[in-house]
């Protein structure tokens, strides 16, 4: 390679496969890691790589399945009133336990649901089992506090994330006061305006938005506040 506009990945014969097709592979995985390392990297296959690129594999095929057999957890994260103490709302935060197994940490399973596509999944499994539970705890007659969803901004721009959340909502016959939109990953919102539109659907409802994490990106502060946003999570 004599000009490097993007990044490479290689692989070795004789050594690393046999047949064109392993070869093609290895190069393939190498180049989704120089990806990740960054523009014009270049990467050599190992087999330490493959045997990571194994193990992903393995974590989207249970995940795909623990989302099918609902197999997914919920954690509550309460939030308190800092000069009372007083419990003002809480965060619902998504694990995952394989049977038989110890837990498997987010920053495992979310970068792979985000780069398999399942996150929009995995949002609405969030979605629908905020609701169910908040309906729960009604039907028991506990006290409730508003409960907050992160949702990757990347999907809040579109139709059918904010349709799921007042079908959930109207299914479960929950105040819409009780539940909260935290957006994370601002800045990779893709439509600004089709985003703010969501939003302000979201608030004239009565379901409050969050921005998670502010600082961790480059978002102008402006713009932030210009949005029908509650609250602000600086990082």
């Amino acid at each position: 390679f004599l000009h490097i506009g993007a990044s490479v990945g290689i692989t070795l014969f004789p050594g690393k496969g046999q047949t064109a097709e392993d070869l093609l592979k290895q190069a393939d995985t190498a180049m989704y890691q120089a990806k990740s390392a960054g523009r014009r990297t270049v990467i050599f296959f190992d087999d330490a790589m493959q045997r990571q690129a194994d193990k992903r594999l393995q974590m989207h095929n249970a995940l795909r399945g623990a989302l099918a057999n609902q197999e997914l957890l919920l954690y509550f994260q309460p939030q308190h009133m800092v000069a009372t103490g007083e419990l003002v709302g809480a965060e619902a935060l998504v694990r995952w336990q394989p049977e038989g197994k110890s837990l498997v940490s987010p920053t495992e399973f979310i970068p792979i649901a985000e780069k398999k596509g399942l996150m929009p999944l995995v949002d609405r499994y969030v979605i629908h089992s905020v609701c169910k539970q908040i309906r729960s705890w009604i039907n028991l007659g506990k006290p409730i506090v508003p409960i907050s969803i992160n949702l990757s901004a990347r999907h809040l721009f579109e139709q059918t994330t904010i349709a799921y959340i007042f079908q959930k909502v109207g299914e479960f016959d929950i105040p819409h006061n009780f539940l909260e939109i935290e957006v994370t990953e601002y800045g990779l919102i893709k439509d600004y305006k089709k985003t703010a539109i969501n939003m302000m659907r979201l608030e004239q409802a009565g379901i409050e938005v969050a921005i998670d994490d502010y600082g961790t990106g480059n978002a102008n502060l402006e713009t932030v506040l210009s949005l029908p946003i509650k609250h602000l999570k600086i990082d």
